[in-house]
Parts: C-alpha cells; structure tokens; sequence
C-alpha cells in the first residue's frame, strides 16, 4: 500500500503533493527529496529565516498533508527568500528542490 503524496516506483518512490485546485507536483524521488531536505535543516540548523519551526522547515520535516493555497504560498514564499539569500551556499540538489518548492505559490493561486 502506497502513502499518500509518495507514487510508488520500484523501491525509490517519487515524492509529491498536491495543492489548491488538484495541482500536482513532483519534488523527485524519496532519496533526492531526503538528502535535500537534509542538507538545507543542517544548514540552518533546523530554524526559519526569524528563528523557530517555520512552514517550510515542518514541511521539510515530513508534514506534506493539508497543503491548502493559503499553507502552500507561505511555504513558497519562505523557499524563495531563503533561496535567495542562501543559494550560493547551498548544494545543487538543495537549490532545485527550493526552486521545486517554491512553484507552490504559482500552482496555489
């Protein structure tokens, strides 16, 4: 039996959400997603931007579900900025799921 938000592809299944609307997009497979999510939390240490559990981070922790327009546009908003003031710092495959990430605001509207 498949999870929720995770399409099964042999033992690497691909991880996606869907937001407003039924819009469905792929953040790559479990590992990539993983070890991406992995490697932005350890370059912040687990905080937001403002210190403390944000959107983003509890969604890089595991929490895909109830990703409503509203949730999904507050998760965007804050990938872009970290994106965007961290990018250079940060390794390929953590940039590309940050770009992933934030495309949630385009789908959400």
């Amino acid at each position: 039996m498949n999870q929720p938000g995770v399409k099964s592809m042999k033992s690497n299944p691909i991880i996606t959400v869907q937001v407003a609307g039924g819009a469905e997009i792929r953040l790559g497979t479990a590992t990539t997603f993983r070890f991406a999510a992995r490697d932005i939390v350890q370059f912040t240490g687990g905080s937001s931007l403002r210190g403390g559990m944000s959107m983003l981070w509890g969604f890089l922790d595991g929490d895909q579900t109830h990703l409503d327009g509203e949730r999904a546009a507050a998760i965007a908003r804050e990938a872009a900025e970290f994106q965007q003031l961290f990018g250079q710092q940060l390794t390929p495959r953590a940039n590309r799921l940050l770009s992933m990430i934030a495309t949630f605001s385009a789908q959400a509207k």
